[in-house]
């Protein structure tokens, strides 16, 4: 049963949003308001002049605990470079907040 139509035995944990999805399998530049989900070990490269709001959200589900989060000359968090995405299935919505934390 699709859990979207059994409210009984499912229910959504975190933020669900309704970009549109892009599965990829290949290293890619993030664009705005899109949903990727790996299917291989890459890096997505977050957006380069990210205004205040501007969220990007992925799944990781390619198993490998090797696939990277690049936040270019942003941060992640507060911290400068690469995010790497060590759990089994890794997802999340990245905001930009400003340069202080960068993307949160």
């Amino acid at each position: 049963i699709d859990p979207s139509n059994d409210s009984t035995n499912w229910v959504l944990l975190g933020v669900s949003s309704n970009f549109p999805t892009s599965t990829i399998s290949s290293s890619t530049s993030a664009s705005a308001s899109i949903h990727y989900v790996f299917t291989a070990s890459l890096t997505l490269s977050l957006p380069s002049s990210p205004t205040i709001g501007l969220s990007v959200q992925f799944t990781d589900l390619s198993g490998t605990k090797t696939s990277a989060i690049a936040p270019g000359s942003e941060k992640i968090r507060g911290v400068s470079g690469s995010m790497t995405l060590d759990a089994d299935i890794s997802e999340a919505i990245l905001t930009y907040s400003g340069s202080t934390l960068g993307w949160v």
